[in-house]
C-alpha cells in the first residue's frame, strides 16, 4: 500500500513540473520558480522513496537479521539534503531579485497554474493520509508532509503573484520567496533530524515510551521490569526488556507471560518487534 501512495505522486508531479515551467516562463516570478523547484524535487524524492519502500519491504535475511527498514532513514537524510539544497537555491534567486526588482508578468496565467497545483497535492495528501492510518512509514509521512506544504505554499504564491503584478510592489515576490526558502530549510531540518535520530538509535518519543510502560505495568504476571530499550528503524519499532516474574512459576507459565506481553505490545504498536528476557524474582 505504501508503494501506491508514493508512486501516484511521481506521475502527478511530472505533470505539475511541465505546467509550472510554462507558468514561470510566462510570469518570471521568483515565487512561482520556488513552486517549480519544489515539484522538481518531488519527482526525485518520490522516486527515492519508492525505491526505499521496496527495499524496506524485503524480509530479514542472513545479512540483515533486523530487516531492511533502516533504508528509510538513510533515504530520509538524503531527501532532507536535496530539499535543503533547493531551499538555498531559492534563497539565492530571491536575493538576486531584491537587487533587480520587477513586476510579475501575466499574473492570470500564474494564478491559473497554481490553482491546479493546489488541487493535485490535495488529492495526493488525502490518499496518503488514508494509508498512514495503517502504517507509520517515515518515508510516506515525510512525503505527505511535503505535499501538505505544497498546498500552503501555492496558496501564498497566488497572493504574492497578484500583489507583485501591481506597479511598485515587485518586491513582494522576492520577499515571499525568501520566506518560503526559510520554510523549506526548516522542513528539511525536521525530516533530516528524525532520520538522524533513528539511525543513532534514539529512544522512541516520550508518549510512546510511556504507553509501553503502561502496558507492562498493567500486564498480569509482570512483577517489574528493567533494562527497557527502544528505538525505531524506519517505520519499525524495536523494544527489548528484562521482565521480572515469580520465581516459583514453571518454565511454561513464565514463557506464556513473556509471549503474551510481546503480543500485547506488538498489537499496540503496528509491526513492532519485541524481545522479553525473563528474570526470576523471589516473592517475600
Amino acid at each position: 500500500m505504501n508503494i501506491k501512495a508514493i508512486a501516484l505522486p511521481i506521475v502527478l508531479s511530472i505533470f505539475l513540473v511541465g505546467l509550472k515551467v510554462y507558468g514561470w516562463r510566462e510570469t518570471d516570478s521568483v515565487s512561482l520558480l520556488s513552486s517549480l523547484l519544489d515539484s522538481g524535487m518531488d519527482i526525485l524524492v518520490s522516486m527515492m522513496n519508492l525505491a526505499a519502500v521496496l527495499y524496506a519491504a524485503k524480509p530479514a535475511d542472513d545479512d540483515h537479521r533486523h530487516g531492511h527498514t533502516a533504508i528509510e532513514d538513510i533515504v530520509g537524510l538524503v531527501q532532507a539534503s536535496f530539499i535543503a539544497a533547493s531551499g538555498l537555491f531559492l534563497f539565492y534567486e530571491a536575493v538576486r531579485r531584491f537587487m533587480n526588482p520587477s513586476e510579475v508578468q501575466n499574473p492570470e496565467t500564474g494564478i491559473s497554474v497554481l490553482l491546479v497545483s493546489i488541487v493535485v497535492p490535495l488529492a495526493i495528501v488525502l490518499y496518503q493520509r488514508m494509508t498512514l492510518k495503517k502504517t507509520k512509514s517515515v518515508v510516506l509521512e515525510a512525503d505527505s508532509l511535503h505535499y501538505m506544504t505544497d498546498m500552503l505554499m501555492n496558496g501564498l504564491i497566488i497572493v504574492s503573484i497578484y500583489i507583485a503584478s501591481m506597479e511598485g510592489l515587485g518586491l513582494v515576490d522576492p520577499i515571499l520567496g525568501t520566506v518560503i526558502a526559510g520554510y523549506i530549510l526548516w522542513s528539511a531540518g525536521k525530516i533530516g533530524g528524525r532520520a538522524f535520530n533513528h539511525l543513532m538509535d534514539k529512544e522512541v518519543p516520550e508518549a510512546e515510551y510511556l504507553k509501553i510502560v503502561e502496558i507492562i505495568d498493567a500486564y498480569e504476571g509482570a512483577l517489574d521490569y528493567h533494562a527497557l530499550k527502544t528505538r525505531y528503524s524506519g517505520s519499525k519499532m524495536f523494544v527489548q526488556m528484562h521482565l521480572d516474574v515469580d520465581a516459583s512459576l514453571n518454565l511454561r507459565d513464565a514463557h506464556d507471560i513473556a509471549d503474551g506481553l510481546e503480543a500485547k505490545l506488538e498489537e499496540a504498536f503496528h509491526d513492532a518487534e519485541v524481545i522479553v528476557h525473563l528474570d526470576p524474582k523471589e516473592l517475600s
